[in-house]
């Protein structure tokens, strides 16, 4: 176990040379938490390499780790070779794969309330080797999420099906302007689940498929034009420039209260996961208050204020991505 007792933003493992992963995990259980793994070099996970065992991750942050140089290496931030593994409240932004797969993890994880922000697979020369996953290449199980600015100077998916064959199942998450210039796709395994999410670009297309698009089960999400499933929505999702959603967007209380896992209690910034916008007619499924579809719950701005009121003025909220 290794635990930064002053937490993630104090507590920093740190180098800039090359050849080795900051961590690596052979066959125990590990529990990580309260870190910053910052800036690793290593063919196979800059951060954290996984080599059998049972990894969980909690409340740490994985910023500018790289795998691989050009056209090679995979999983920037966490690279899972066997084994299995946990990220619980964390941070992965500005991680690289010189080509390869996965800038921010190469795995399968359960992957819950964790910010995805600005990794990337680098450029590399002709003929492009097959890479995905921008910011994860595996089959994870994905909850209470945000995916935003991951990109690649290819078209290689956001995310991506390391398995076919496992179905990946997304949950009450939010992915904003992830993927090439030209396109923003999410290759699922046929069988995949999708339930209250949202995803969204601004300049570019959203392509939300598997090798079989027919077995996709979309619910109770946001896909731009449109996806077929019951509850989805084809529109702007109104989100500000935090990826929350602002007054009036039709993801408020548009949700399935059932697709919620119950370990969910809270949103991505650790308020009630369920609250009812007064403002809003409910059109998603359960007893009242409705689940809002993505990572965070819209929080009127007269609850906001009551909330916030012991602790000075409240911050000035996001821009709109999308006017």
């Amino acid at each position: 176990t290794l635990v930064g007792t002053c937490g993630r933003d104090v507590t920093t493992i740190f180098t800039g040379t090359s050849g080795t992963s900051l961590i690596t995990s052979t066959n125990a259980t590990l529990h990580l938490e309260g870190l910053t793994l910052a800036s690793g070099r290593a063919p196979l996970g800059g951060g954290l390499h996984v080599a059998g065992g049972a990894v969980t991750v909690r409340d740490c942050s994985f910023s500018a780790n790289k795998a691989g140089g050009m056209s090679t290496g995979h999983g920037g931030g966490i690279y899972v070779a066997s084994g299995t593994l946990e990220v619980f409240g964390t941070s992965f932004t500005n991680n690289a794969t010189g080509g390869g797969y996965g800038s921010a993890i190469y795995g399968s994880p359960l992957v819950r309330d964790c910010e995805f922000f600005d990794n990337r697979i680098e450029n590399q020369p002709p003929p492009y080797p097959l890479a995905g996953g921008t910011a994860i290449y595996g089959n994870p199980r994905i909850e209470n999420s945000v995916f935003a600015r991951n990109t690649s100077s290819q078209n290689y998916p956001s995310l991506m099906a390391a398995d076919p064959g496992t179905p990946l199942h997304i949950v009450n998450s939010t992915f904003v302007n992830n993927g090439s210039f030209t396109s923003n796709r999410y290759v699922l395994a046929d069988g995949s689940t999708v339930r209250n999410s949202v995803f969204w670009n601004v300049t570019a297309n959203v392509n939300l498929t598997s090798p079989d698009a027919s077995t996709l089960d979309v619910q109770h999400s946001l896909v731009p034009g449109g996806f077929p499933g019951v509850g989805n929505l084809g529109v702007n999702p109104m989100l500000l420039g935090d990826y929350r959603p602002r007054a009036g967007s039709p993801v408020i209380d548009a949700g399935d209260n059932g697709a919620v896992p119950a370990a969910l209690l809270t949103d991505l910034s650790g308020k009630p996961r369920f609250l009812d916008d007064p403002a809003t007619s409910d059109t998603g499924v359960g007893a009242a208050p409705i689940v809002d579809m993505g990572a965070y719950e819209f929080r009127p701005r007269a609850r906001f204020k009551t909330e916030h009121a012991q602790r000075g003025p409240a911050p000035t909220p996001g821009t709109p991505i999308v006017q």
